[in-house]
């Protein structure tokens, strides 16, 4: 699907939900039975035929906003693992045949837990990987599971398998990778719901006459509570592309994600939770409903094990790289050219060290690649944003020595080229281009820390010149800078 189809499908999900469903609060008491049966006559179930992961993400997320259990993901995976079960596929896309996806470590167990939706299912396909299959096998009976879960999850017996198939492992693998995948999409998108509501809590409650909103600590902790929503989205989209397109490091790009929403989405969870204080925990709303959902989900990951281990244990035992963002072709050369040139001129110094490697500072200023996106007549050649971000992207990979010199072409000279004076441009930007612009930050103070909005160094204006009163301290390499990066004020009721 096209951006705008996606668009449009999630508008649509989220409209069946309201309708069927209703908001979080509904956890408890919703039709689960009756939204199953909705959603194959909307053709929900029938994504994994066309490959649209990109699709099932997306509906995966208005689950999650609702917390919903909707075990989407599961028809999904069962669709793709059952390839050439033509009859038993239309049953599961039409919903006559309602299935679950365990992970079982004995192919001769009778029974599987903590499954969800289980009381509106029909069968169960598990999963062994030694030996590799699946089988299909109806559900005999169903005992709730009393816990975190709403509605609880359940413990069920099975009967004889229906069928089985084998599975070799990179299809194991992918299909719990999906599953990973599916759980971690929910609980980001929970997460998001409550972190919603939190904002929106944030500009009218009032404490000590003005919005709560208006307090440095809520402001840091819904920002921190934003950046790790907007990697998340970032990290999702190149998992969701990347086994849309069967890259070969899609599987890596999925534990990628789904380790940052181990971590995120508990952690935005609860700091919506620290903003909404009391009002966030009456049942009459909506945030006790998401935070069981994202605990839910980030728990039921560990019962489908990654075969390949987690993503520390994939880059060192299996030899690879982290996945490159995709950019565009431009970019994609011009990657090429910088791995080839820093495999060519590795570095001293190493990344952890602020002090640049100035030998390879020098090449990098001698390819002209510092300040490459500037017009022509300062020394540039309008670098596209792709190989800019490729270039600071695979320095920060490979370790290379240039900290500083790349950070004054982004902090320093970007700034002087559109902001300074004839005069500036003509004596600081060679010294850019060249790496040679020695310079610390000048914005911590001691009571303020890098809190800008809280600066109080001043500057006023006398004739040609500028005078400073205030005090800076933290002032990382400092020691070996000619030029500080001074921040402060000129208008003290800006």
């Amino acid at each position: 699907m096209v951006d705008k189809e996606l668009s449009d499908f999630k508008t649509m999900v989220a409209g069946v939900l309201a309708d069927q469903w209703g908001t979080a609060t509904s956890a408890e008491s919703g039709d689960l039975g009756k939204l199953w049966h909705v959603a194959a006559q909307q053709g929900w179930y029938e994504l994994a035929s066309s490959n649209a992961v990109g699709a099932i993400v997306a509906a995966m997320q208005e689950l999650g906003a609702v917390a919903c259990p909707l075990p989407l993901f599961d028809g999904f995976v069962a669709v793709r693992l059952l390839t050439g079960k033509d009859e038993v596929i239309a049953d599961i896309e039409s919903g006559a045949l309602r299935v679950l996806v365990a992970h079982q470590a004995d192919v001769s167990a009778t029974e599987a837990s903590y499954l969800e939706g289980a009381a509106d299912a029909s069968h169960v396909l598990t999963i062994t990987s030694d030996p590799g299959r699946a089988d299909l096998r109806p559900i005999t009976s169903v005992e709730p599971m009393p816990g975190l879960a709403q509605p609880a999850w359940s413990n069920v017996q099975l009967g004889e398998p229906l069928f089985s198939v084998e599975v070799d492992q990179s299809h194991l693998n992918e299909a719990m990778s999906l599953m990973r995948l599916g759980l971690a999409v929910r609980a980001m998108a929970a997460a998001r719901r409550a972190h919603e509501m939190a904002v929106e809590h944030a500009k009218v409650r009032h404490q000590f006459g003005r919005p709560i909103g208006g307090f440095g600590a809520v402001q840091q902790r819904t920002a921190s509570c934003h950046i790790d929503l907007r990697a998340g989205d970032h990290l999702l989209a190149e998992a969701w592309r990347g086994c849309e397109a069967g890259a070969v490091d899609a599987g890596l790009s999925v534990a990628i994600f789904t380790e940052h929403a181990c971590s995120a989405a508990p952690r935005v969870q609860f700091g919506a939770h620290h903003t909404l204080a009391a009002t966030g925990y009456f049942e009459e709303h909506e945030a006790p409903w998401l935070f069981r959902r994202v605990h839910a989900d980030i728990v039921r990951l560990a019962l489908y094990p990654s075969t390949d281990g987690d993503v520390a244990d994939q880059l060192v035992e299996l030899n690879v790289s982290l996945p490159a963002f995709a950019t565009t072709a431009v970019g994609e050369e011009f990657r090429g050219v910088v791995r080839e040139f820093l495999a060519d001129n590795p570095s001293h110094m190493g990344q952890l060290i602020l002090a640049d490697d100035h030998e390879l500072t020098a090449k990098v200023a001698e390819r002209g690649w510092l300040g490459f996106a500037w017009p022509p007549e300062h020394g540039g050649r309008e670098a596209t944003i792709a190989e800019q971000v490729i270039l600071n992207e695979e320095a920060t990979y490979h370790g290379a020595g240039l900290v500083k010199a790349l950070s004054s072409v982004t902090l320093l000279g970007n700034s002087i080229l559109w902001h300074g004076s004839p005069e500036q441009k003509h004596k600081f930007l060679p010294l850019v281009r060249q790496g040679q612009m020695r310079f610390c930050l000048g914005y911590s103070e001691p009571e303020a820390g890098s809190d800008l909005a809280s600066m109080k160094t001043s500057a006023v204006r006398d004739g040609d010149h500028w005078v400073i009163n205030g005090q800076k301290l933290w002032t990382t390499g400092g020691d070996t800078a000619d030029w500080v990066w001074l921040a402060v004020r000129t208008d003290p009721h800006a």
